[in-house]
């Protein structure tokens, strides 16, 4: 065998002195192959790529650095410089920006004009998960539905500028068709007109026939062609495949205004991705088939509405048109949409419908019998739907019946047919929330529900449903309420809001809609009106057997007469308020310092009341003469009450003198008993005769001003009486006791009152009111918690009932009843009582009646409930719900609608309802 070692380069040579360097710039690096390259083909091979530079001007450019040699470009980087450099030498410009330029400004081919910019940006926000529509609609300093429309179609600035504007001038169309002689494409060359348009010859027909049948287009007047966006006019453009050629009906080459129309068209339909009968049908419904800005706009909201189902275009424009009637295919059944939805399910035309009955011969309920089935309602939909309309301004059709009227009344019904399947609603609901927008379209301004492609930012010229009846054209005002209609539902929908609370909510203030719509039946998370009148008794039976009495204001410092007193100062205060008891009130408002001042000092002012107790308790059974002795002395007034009674109170300012230490000594009522002996000699020496001469008492020493009152307690004990008819009266002995005065033993028992004892009852009286009086701060405060305690107790217990009949709780209901029953500036003693008070006087009537009965009250609970609905939905904490209806005002919006809180919305604006 052999040992011959295999042969290598280090076996041979030895090792290799590597030397270190940049590898990009080595002999055998990429950058340096390339050159090589170049070379060759410079050199050697140079014409097997003949003008090459001319289209690779870009690889002479190229650096040889190291970047350019190992980091790796994408394919579309390459793709796009090459493209780039070719345009600069086409153009003669060197700059990316003049590439930019001249790209945007181009209109021919598609898909100029390309706007890089713009381009870039809609990436950015796909990434971003939003779009430049959004991106516009959120950030926008005002509305400018243009911009939207624009945005939502997805154009360009350029793009939108080439849709919007006519070019129809010869320099316009050349750039527009890319051609030097505009009698290239005068339709003699079908086939240059097809490749410029991008069409087959199968799409060219379809151009400029659309869906028309071989009768359609055979017919010469009036021909469905003339609508046509492309034609809009008697000459409209056939197709001659026989030639083939393209030529005006009439004429023989094609019009500028034909041309600018055909090539815009057709772009825009493929832009917008739509079929060429679809587009047209918009031109012509939506744009009054002019393709101009506010064109543009329409389209965008027929296409945004068309999103919302799976309905095809022209039956989507009979939300704001009348069903298109031609199209009727070569079959035996007419394919319009018209036949499709008024005849082809019926034995009859409507035409020949029409004539029957103008004729008389067809049944005066023929035309509601064929307008029902069309529409494929039951028959309470239908009589709703028909008095709805009927009571909204929308008119039946005069007799004799004209074959236009009853279409645009069967259209009219369809219309709102048709909505309720889109919208998945009842035709109720439908109307319900027409009447809504139409109640509250002024103050639609919220993000969440204003419309991002309005035509109008003010009030609607019409209701929304005699725009709906009435479409204009073009029906831009139609399409802000359909905008409308459909961004509510929407908002419904996320909101987990039904048609019937929304209108529940929204047209309190509309009573004729409001009324026309109530059918009786319950609305979800509303309470019935059964439950609310329960509520009411159960409360009224309360408050009844816990009214505030008398006694329930006595405190130490106040005798029952004086808590009486209380009692009646706080109801002349209007504190209180009475109804068929005087004596039992409710508390309609917590008393300010100087009402319960006042009230307090009336109380108290009862302890200088003389009572006739305190007189007998004093042995003294002369109460009357008492009371009379001490007013002529000035030490008493006499106080008549409402009632007529009379009431004896200490004059005002004595409080001293009877507190003093010398007022006793002072005091001047008589004591009859020391001149008991004095007075029995004088009735001695009268008692025979005829009348008791006053001057004699007064000369034993009774003060002549005493004398009567002397007289009266003498008569009172039967010594005297009175004569008959004598005036001023005299009085004389009485017969039975002559006797007793002639025996002088009889002195002894002969009685008389010392009234001076009354001071010290008087003293008595007025010492406890000093002692009242020190005492009243304090039994100020203790009465005003005990009110404010009273009024608390039937607050709470009416509250937690009223929480559970709600579905709040206790804190929000509080709230709730606060906002829906008074103000903010209110206590809530005093908003209880705007429910309180009225529902008393429901209930006292001769015949009491319900107190939903009464207009207030069952305003104001229509008012909580829609209050109560919007917490329960939107799940807010008390602390928010109070924040959002004190920015709400809504006190002071009554009685306006409910706007709705930010609870309920996704921007940070607290705004309207729409």
């Amino acid at each position: 065998m052999s040992n011959e070692i295999p042969s290598s380069y280090t076996t041979l040579f030895g090792p290799i002195d590597h030397a270190e360097g940049n590898e990009a710039r080595s002999v055998l690096s990429p950058s340096a192959y390339l050159v090589d390259l170049l070379q060759l083909r410079d050199s050697l091979v140079q014409d097997l790529t003949k003008d090459y530079h001319a289209r690779r001007p870009d690889v002479r450019s190229i650096h040889l650095d190291q970047a350019n040699t190992f980091t790796e470009i994408p394919f579309l980087d390459v793709a796009n410089l090459v493209m780039a450099d070719a345009v600069k030498q086409l153009i003669g410009k060197t700059t990316d920006g003049d590439v930019s330029h001249e790209l945007a400004g181009k209109l021919f081919p598609p898909p100029l004009p390309f706007a890089e910019q713009d381009f870039r940006l809609r990436l950015y926000a796909e990434r971003l998960g939003t779009s430049l529509d959004e991106i516009q609609r959120l950030y926008r300093s005002v509305v400018d539905a243009h911009v939207s429309a624009r945005l939502r179609l997805g154009l360009t600035q350029e793009e939108y500028a080439l849709f919007t504007t006519a070019h129809d001038s010869e320099a316009d169309l050349k750039a527009l068709w890319d051609v030097t002689d505009i009698a290239t494409i005068d339709g003699s060359d079908v086939e240059l007109i097809k490749k410029k348009l991008g069409l087959s010859l199968k799409e060219l027909k379809e151009l400029v026939r659309q869906d028309l049948s071989d009768s359609e287009r055979a017919v010469t007047l009036n021909n469905a062609a003339e609508s046509f966006f492309i034609n809009q006019g008697t000459s409209y453009i056939v197709l001659d495949e026989t030639a083939p050629k393209l030529h005006p009906s009439g004429g023989t080459t094609l019009t500028h205004q034909q041309l600018d129309r055909m090539m815009r068209f057709v772009r825009l339909a493929r832009r917008l991705e739509l079929a060429f009968t679809d587009l047209d049908v918009l031109l012509q419904t939506a744009c009054g088939n002019k393709l101009d800005e506010n064109g543009l706009q329409a389209i965008a909201v027929a296409i945004e509405i068309r999103k919302a189902t799976e309905l095809p275009v022209d039956e989507i424009a009979t939300l704001w048109s009348v069903a298109r009637s031609h199209g009727h295919g070569d079959g035996v059944v007419p394919a319009d949409l018209f036949d499709r939805i008024f005849n082809n399910d019926f034995p009859s035309s409507l035409h020949d419908l029409v004539f029957s009955l103008n004729t008389k011969q067809a049944g005066a309920d023929a035309l509601d019998d064929r307008l029902q089935a069309t529409l494929r309602l039951s028959g309470a939909d239908f009589a709703f739907l028909k008095a709805a309309l009927m009571a909204r301004g929308v008119a039946q059709p005069a007799k004799p019946l004209d074959e236009a009227a009853v279409i645009g009344w069967f259209s009219t019904f369809r219309r709102f047919a048709t909505l309720a399947t889109m919208l998945s609603l009842s035709v109720r609901e439908v109307v319900m929330l027409l009447d809504v927008l139409g109640a509250q379209w002024t103050v639609a301004e919220h993000d969440d529900l204003t419309i991002p492609m309005p035509f109008s930012t003010g009030a609607l010229a019409a209701t929304p449903f005699a725009l709906l009846d009435h479409p204009g054209t073009p029906p831009k005002q139609t399409f802000d309420v359909l905008q409308k209609l459909f961004r509510l539902k929407d908002w419904l929908d996320l909101r987990q809001l039904s048609a019937r609370q929304l209108a529940f909510i929204c047209l309190e203030d509309h009573f004729d809609a409001r009324r026309r719509l109530e059918d009786g039946t319950p609305i979800d998370d509303v309470q019935p009106d059964d439950a609310l009148e329960s509520a009411m008794v159960d409360l009224h039976q309360a408050l009844r057997d816990a009214m505030l009495v008398p006694s329930t204001l006595q405190t130490g410092s106040l005798t029952p007469n004086g808590a009486r007193a209380v009692f009646d100062s706080l109801h002349q205060a209007r504190v209180l308020r009475t109804f068929d008891d005087p004596a039992r009130a409710l508390l309609l408002v917590q008393p300010s310092d100087d009402e319960l001042k006042a009230a307090m000092a009336s109380g108290i002012h009862e302890r200088l009341e003389g009572q006739d107790s305190d007189v007998t308790a004093l042995k003294i059974t002369d109460t009357a003469v008492v009371f009379s002795l001490l007013v002529s002395h000035g030490y008493v007034e006499d106080v008549v009450d409402e009632d007529g009674e009379v009431h004896h109170f200490i004059a005002p300012g004595l409080t001293a003198f009877f507190s003093s230490a010398t007022g006793a000594a002072t005091f001047t009522l008589p004591n009859f008993q020391t001149r008991a002996a004095a007075v029995f000699s004088v009735l001695a020496q009268q008692a025979e005769a005829a009348r008791i001469d006053p001057a004699k008492l007064a000369a034993a020493g009774i003060d002549s001003a005493d004398v009567p009152a002397l007289f009266v307690v003498l008569a009172n004990r039967g010594y005297v009486e009175a004569i008959l008819g004598s005036n001023p009266v005299d009085y004389r002995v009485t017969a039975n006791d002559k006797g007793f005065f002639g025996d002088v033993a009889n002195l002894a028992t002969f009685a008389l009152p010392d009234f001076t004892q009354v001071f010290a009852v008087l003293a008595a009286k007025v010492a406890t009111f000093q002692r009242a009086t020190d005492n009243q701060a304090t039994e100020l405060i203790e009465l005003r918690g005990r009110l404010a305690t009273f009024s608390d107790q039937q607050i709470r217990t009416w509250m937690r009932s009223l929480s559970g009949l709600l579905g709040l709780a206790e804190d929000l209901t509080e709230l709730a009843f606060a906002w829906a029953f008074g103000t903010p500036d209110e206590t809530p003693t005093q908003t209880f009582a705007t429910l309180t008070v009225p529902l008393f006087l429901a209930k006292q009537r001769k015949v009491p009646v319900a107190a939903l009965a009464d207009a207030y009250i069952a305003s104001r609970f229509r008012r909580l409930q829609q209050v109560a609905l919007l917490l329960r939905k939107t799940a807010m904490t008390s602390d928010e719900a109070r924040v959002f209806l004190t920015n709400q005002q809504l006190h002071r919006r009554l009685p306006e609608t409910l706007k709705l809180p930010d609870g309920f919305l996704s921007a940070g604006k607290i705004d309207a309802l729409t």
